[in-house]
């Protein structure tokens, strides 16, 4: 499983994003901070889906609700042409707790889908 590289732009500097080819995954990244962005750029003529999995969480816990079900992660569907941001600050549920790892996963890429993930 590669891992996909943390970018972290400086403000007014100029920064060479690592993308990687998701296409032959699974891949992962570190869930670190609140602050991280992943990126997904698709290529494709199609629609990919893109599935969020942190290591060891199947269960995440709501406030006011019953315990929610994760284990199979979180789904999101680009479009041909277009990029998707996820932040992580919005997803914790399905990465949990900072430091661990989450697996990335795409369906129906052929060769042209790309991720990267960004510090802000």
């Amino acid at each position: 499983m590669t891992a996909l590289t943390v970018n972290k732009p400086l403000e007014n500097a100029e920064t060479t994003l690592v993308k990687l080819d998701l296409d032959s995954g699974p891949h992962s990244f570190t869930f670190v901070n609140h602050r991280q962005m992943l990126c997904v750029e698709n290529g494709e003529v199609g629609a990919v889906t893109v599935n969020i999995l942190g290591d060891g969480v199947t269960i995440a816990n709501c406030p006011g609700l019953a315990p929610i079900s994760v284990s199979a992660g979180y789904d999101f569907v680009i479009a041909a042409g277009d990029e998707a941001k996820l932040y992580t600050s919005e997803r914790q549920g399905n990465l949990g707790a900072d430091k661990n790892n989450v697996v990335v996963t795409v369906t129906g890429a052929t060769g042209s889908v790309f991720g990267w993930i960004e510090e802000y």
